[in-house]
């Protein structure tokens, strides 16, 4: 999933099936690792919720847990910012580039600006 926000720049990040969670944004020369998991609120609404360990974003990190409903979450995401699969291959635990924080809107955008990286993998888009 890709996120933009003013404040916090580019940010994509996969989850994959067994509860990691691989985030890549423009604040670290470094993927930061967590976990992720869904969680109910009542039986008809849910949050998703990331957790990461102390040291995960800085040194004098404290460890870091975000909860979101899927609306908040998917409210920073660009029209084509949902992929399937890992199409930047972060379960290998390396970015491919660095990521810009100014605004592309798209991943198009961003191959665009990176045209020899990531590999294309992605199956297509889930959703928007």
């Amino acid at each position: 999933m890709h996120y933009w926000d003013p404040g916090l720049g580019n940010q994509i990040e996969y989850t994959a099936a067994d509860g990691q969670a691989y985030l890549w944004h423009g604040d670290t020369d470094q993927l930061v690792v967590g976990t992720w998991e869904v969680t109910a609120i009542t039986l008809d609404i849910g949050e998703v919720c990331y957790v990461y360990e102390p040291g995960a974003f800085s040194l004098d990190d404290p460890g870091s847990e975000f909860c979101f409903r899927w609306d908040d979450l998917i409210e920073d995401v660009p029209a084509d910012g949902v992929r399937d699969g890992d199409p930047y291959n972060l379960a290998s635990g390396e970015q491919p580039f660095s990521l810009p924080r100014d605004r592309p809107v798209s991943l198009e955008d961003l191959r665009a600006r990176f045209p020899d990286q990531p590999p294309e993998r992605a199956c297509g888009l889930l959703m928007m």
